[in-house]
């Protein structure tokens, strides 16, 4: 017995191991159970199709046709035909009891994210989800704005099989530390390529450490270095030459300033400077006293003189550089005839004078006569400590000075008549004779008071202190003098005499320089560490300074000799030029090395090859040992104007000065010099 029901929506009932689902035009069925063991009771075919009967046999009507199909779904029914869920197809069973199993039909299931579809049913697609698994995207991990930039590229990652994620980044290329290479890569990716780098690996580069200017002069070289293998510096500097300490031993620039043998050079302005004498210290400081008709600029601004001829004193530092510079004098002739220094700074100067001298500080003279004598000492700043005067009615001239190692100062000179230093008078025996007095530092008055000559006349020149304070001094004879126990006598009208006093004044040797020329004569005498005693001077015909006499070259030549401390004779040598006079050789000495300067007229050849202007004067310097020339240089511009020159030894070597008498430039290593009065400090 069958029964349709229509108007069903959406109505559930079970179907067997199903739920039909009731739609309209459904037709929905009864059914009938029985039960075991009692009475049958009639099933609800709207709810459950069947009824247990208790205690008895059971019994209904057919739910369904057998091979009847209805349309099933066991899920939530509003999910039906939401994302994927949709119902199956449930079949009556053959006796008609009920309808079988759900076919066919999709629940919800976890939502998925391999498919493009709304697995769960709750109309969102794959909500939840990162990425389509084995979707292959684009990725970088390095810093914003490297990707694209030098080497930097983004790489790639693929969506897990879950779609929850993405795995590695594959194939990126992240910013590295910069590398130094030639292909100008840009590694850490910041736009700009070796930023950072020094050089490249292994590129070989020129180097110089020495001090500026002085690379490719003289002796001086770059070198090479090459690049670090990290590119971010050069290795140490090979093969570079530097400045080294300039030597006159070879022709080589070592110091590479430009100039062969020179230190510096300097040039000032001393037109109308008849003579210039020049001292040095210990430590370099140099001092010039000049006597000059016209203005002097010795850098410090021009000194005007009063008129005749005044003094100038300056100092310089050991660059050569102006220190201070004064004048002194009045109207009428001041000479300036020598300068020494001690350890400490102090300055003495000696000369003769007119009429008066003001060296400041209260320390004014007045001359007695036709030329007075002046001795005055000055401290390292040029303040006059003390100056004192001495003289008659006769000539008297200071023409030599030097310190003694407490301060005291010795001087030697020339005069006629009577003259008082402070020890008491002494007196000429006729024409002139030689005085040597010790005047103590503090006072500048005499200790004591020597005096050389007879009738004929006696001339002073230069005089020297030894370590121990023994003095030396030089001068030319024409008759007769005595040094204590010695008793000299010229061989003709002017002979040079040397001679060494203790301290006190007391004669320890004496030695006549005898030749057969009228014009011999001694210009400088220096004292060796040695004690040895150094001379130079001129002479013409013969001339017996050693064993072997010295013969001039028809002319008038110089010599350079020595003795030892007991004036025994060492060595002497002449130089000169064939067919003229040469004139104004000057002397130093320093740790035993004898430097000699003098003017030339013309080429002349001290065994070292020929050197000189042709017939013009220049300024020739050399380094002596034994009186054997070990180097020569030349000063000048083949003028002719380049002559007198002074030495004197500084801890550097030997310093120069001499007169530019053209005023003209004059390149000594350092570009033109202008002045009328040149110095030049050069290497030992």
């Amino acid at each position: 017995m069958f029964r349709r029901v229509v108007g069903l929506s959406l109505g559930l009932f079970s179907a067997g191991c199903g739920t039909v689902l009731g739609l309209d035009g459904f037709v929905d069925q009864e059914g009938r159970g029985t039960g075991a063991g009692g009475d049958g009771g009639t099933g609800d075919a709207a709810t459950s199709g069947t009824t247990s009967g208790g205690g008895g046999q059971g019994g209904g009507e057919d739910v369904c046709s057998p091979g009847e199909e209805a349309p099933c779904y066991s899920g939530d029914a509003s999910k039906v035909d939401h994302g994927a869920c949709a119902a199956g197809t449930t079949t009556c069973l053959p006796d008609g009891s009920g309808f079988g199993p759900c076919e066919g039909e999709v629940l919800p299931i976890e939502e998925r994210c391999d498919t493009p579809t709304d697995d769960n049913c709750d109309d969102e697609v794959n909500e939840g989800c990162l990425c389509t698994p084995g979707d292959v995207v684009a990725c970088y991990s390095g810093p914003a704005g490297t990707d694209g930039q030098g080497q930097c590229v983004a790489g790639t990652q693929t969506c897990a099989s879950d779609g929850l994620s993405f795995g590695a980044c594959a194939g990126e290329q992240l910013p590295v530390v910069e590398a130094c290479e030639a292909g100008l890569l840009d590694e850490d990716c910041d736009g700009l390529a070796n930023d950072g780098c020094v050089c490249l690996p292994g590129d070989v580069a020129s180097c110089y450490t020495g001090p500026a200017g002085t690379e490719g002069k003289g002796n001086c070289a770059a070198g090479f270095q090459s690049c670090t293998p990290d590119g971010l510096a050069y290795g140490a500097c090979s093969g570079e030459v530097l400045p080294g300490t300039e030597t006159c031993d070879s022709t080589l620039d070592d110091d590479c300033n430009g100039a062969d043998c020179v230190v510096w050079a300097r040039g000032c302005n001393a037109g109308g400077t008849t003579r210039t004498r020049w001292a040095g210290d210990t430590q370099g400081n140099l001092y010039a006293l000049a006597q000059s008709s016209g203005p002097l600029d010795f850098g410090g601004g021009n000194l005007l003189p009063a008129g005749g001829e005044d003094l100038f004193l300056a100092k310089f530092d050991a660059s050569g550089s102006h220190l201070w510079s004064q004048r002194f004098g009045d109207a009428l002739l001041q000479s300036a005839l020598d300068v020494a220094a001690d350890g400490a700074g102090n300055v003495a100067i000696v000369g003769s004078y007119y009429g008066t001298l003001d060296f400041g500080g209260g320390h004014v003279l007045n001359a007695a006569g036709a030329g007075d004598l002046y001795v005055a000492k000055f401290d390292s700043n040029g303040a006059c400590l003390w100056a004192v005067a001495a003289g008659d009615a006769s000539y008297q001239m200071a023409t030599g000075v030097a310190f003694l190692s407490g301060g005291d100062v010795a001087v030697v000179g020339t005069f006629g008549g009577s003259l008082n230093l402070g020890s008491g008078p002494i007196t000429s025996s006729g024409s002139n004779d030689v005085f040597l007095a010790r005047l103590t530092g503090a006072s500048g008055l005499a200790s004591w008071t020597k005096r050389f000559g007879d009738a004929s006349v006696q001339n002073s020149g230069d005089i020297a202190v030894d370590s121990a304070d023994n003095l030396v001094v030089a001068g030319t004879i024409s008759g007769t003098a005595t040094f204590g126990p010695s008793t000299l006598t010229a061989s003709d009208t002017n002979d040079p005499f040397l001679a060494r006093l203790d301290a006190q004044g007391n004669t320890t040797c004496a030695v006549v320089i005898k030749g057969t020329g009228a014009s011999d004569y001694v210009t400088e005498v220096k004292v060796d560490p040695a004690g040895n005693i150094v001379m130079t001077g001129v002479f013409d015909a013969t001339f017996q300074l050693g064993a072997v006499p010295l013969v001039a070259k028809n002319s008038m030549d110089i010599f350079a000799g020595a003795y030892a401390f007991n004036c025994a004779p060492l060595w002497s040598s002449a130089f000169g030029v064939d067919g003229v006079d040469d004139t104004a050789p000057s002397i130093a000495v320093d740790s035993g090395t004898t430097y000699l300067a003098w003017d030339p007229l013309g080429a002349v050849d001290l065994g070292l090859g020929p050197i000189g202007f042709a017939g013009q004067r220049g300024v020739l310097v050399a380094k002596l040992s034994g009186g054997t020339p070990l180097w020569n240089r030349l000063f000048g511009d083949g003028s002719g104007s380049q002559n007198r020159p002074q030495l004197v030894a500084t801890p550097i070597g030997p310093f120069a000065a001499f007169t530019n008498g053209n005023g003209v430039s004059l390149d000594l290593g350092y570009g033109g010099l202008l002045g009328t009065l040149l110095t030049v400090q050069m290497a030992k």
